[in-house]
């Protein structure tokens, strides 16, 4: 009787440790629009945080290299911090090597113009000149 009890007592505690573990796991729909929100809303440690947890938890989701790159573009151009913009936009390259080709080039362009002051990058004084 008492062992009948504790099978049953051993099922039932695997059991919501499995229910635990599968609801603890964030929806990465819901994870990306946060991140967003947080963004527009110029919550940008919030923003940052969420979607650096995005590309942790969901990294073979659709939005994954889009948060990739959100986190070199706070760091570089809300931030201002370009040694860990230059080390996010790298991760980025090199994780997500099929990603939009616009992010792509959009962080290339980023790495190369880093701490550049805007009035000094090229193509914006040819631009002007003319």
């Amino acid at each position: 009787m008492i062992r009948k009890r504790l099978v049953h007592l051993s099922v039932l505690l695997c059991g919501l440790v499995l229910l635990a573990a599968c609801s603890s796991k964030p929806d990465c729909d819901q994870l990306f629009a946060q991140a967003e929100k947080y963004y527009q809303d110029r919550k940008l440690v919030e923003a940052l945080e969420a979607f650096k947890t995005h590309v942790q938890n969901c990294p073979e989701s659709e939005q994954a290299s889009r948060c990739a790159f959100m986190i070199g573009f706070i760091y570089a151009n809300d931030l201002q911090d370009t040694l860990k913009a230059r080390e996010a936009y790298q991760e980025f390259l090199s994780k997500y090597p099929t990603a939009d080709e616009g992010l792509r080039a959009s962080a290339e362009w980023e790495l190369q113009h880093l701490g550049s002051d805007i009035s000094e990058v090229d193509f914006l004084q040819d631009s002007e000149s003319e």
